[in-house]
């Protein structure tokens, strides 16, 4: 890179309002999204024009995976990204990796903290691996710079974030030999813009008051592991197909310390605050 070159910024977005603050607030080269995917067709959005969107968006640089039929998100999540790219004016590239059923068969076994689990998995090959891909294909050499919706009340976060990727390459990933493993490649560097800026979570919801998107209650995956009991609990009624997937997976294991039919089950106290619950980190994993 030339010093008249400058780094590739990319804005990282999640469907939620912090990270649709960031689209909206700090120019970068490329928005991205990563979308969880599962193999349930009630899983998907209700109205075929978002479903038929989605997947228009996916077939841009995923389309080898296939065919969108649902998600482990709040379905309402094709619509928010198809109403913020609108307000952004600007391109939101989607990427997906396998489904979140595949990845389950291949680890033989679920994510999460409860015995018998393989630890938090998911959001790194459902969410960091595309991404990870996408400028693998596209954009490498170069390490970039990614712009992380961490608040300044939430600084704690990045102490998590990661910025190198170990992965195999084989005939069916990159084009190259099975055996050959790249370890702690250098790929990306954090930025935290609304730390810098600070931030606070009011900031956010106060700047989406009289803006007219729709956003989940609770966003990312519906059952993940770090969301408490009540907030699944809320989750199943709010999107129950979502919820009754991840039922499905407990045949041989929980997600939790708890187990998601536990969670149906549970009586919520009347002071729980929901849709404040934990979601991905986007760097806390590298499983």
């Amino acid at each position: 890179m030339t010093p008249l070159e400058k780094q590739i910024i990319i804005n990282s977005l999640s469907g939620g309002k912090t990270s649709g603050y960031i689209g909206m607030h700090y120019k970068a080269d490329y928005n991205l999204f990563s979308l969880v995917c599962i193999d349930d067709i009630k899983c998907g959005h209700p109205d075929n024009f978002f479903m038929k969107y989605a997947n228009d968006k996916l077939s841009k640089y995923c389309k080898d995976y296939g065919e969108v039929i649902g998600t482990a998100e709040d379905p309402i999540i094709f619509q928010t990204m198809y109403e913020l790219e609108q307000l952004m004016g600007q391109e939101i590239i989607w990427l997906r990796g396998v489904s979140f059923d595949k990845l389950i068969d291949i680890k033989k076994g679920l994510p999460g903290k409860a015995k018998g689990t393989l630890g938090r998995f998911c959001t790194t090959w459902l969410k960091i691996a595309p991404a990870f891909e996408f400028w693998y294909k596209y954009l490498a050499p170069e390490k970039i710079k990614v712009n992380l919706g961490f608040r300044y009340d939430e600084q704690e976060r990045t102490d998590t974030f990661s910025t190198t990727w170990d992965f195999p390459v084989s005939t069916n990933n990159y084009g190259c030999h099975r055996n050959n493993w790249v370890k702690g490649l250098e790929w990306r560097e954090g930025r935290f813009p609304l730390i810098e800026d600070r931030i606070f979570h009011k900031d956010i919801i106060d700047y989406w008051q009289d803006k007219s998107i729709h956003f989940a209650k609770d966003s990312n995956c519906q059952f993940c592991i770090f969301k408490k009991i009540q907030q699944i609990k809320m989750n199943s009624i709010n999107c129950p197909d979502q919820i009754n997937w991840a039922e499905s997976k407990e045949e041989k294991h929980t997600w939790h310390k708890y187990s998601i039919k536990d969670a149906k089950k549970y009586i919520i106290d009347p002071e729980f605050n929901y849709g404040t619950g934990a979601g991905c980190t986007a760097g806390e994993c590298i499983s």
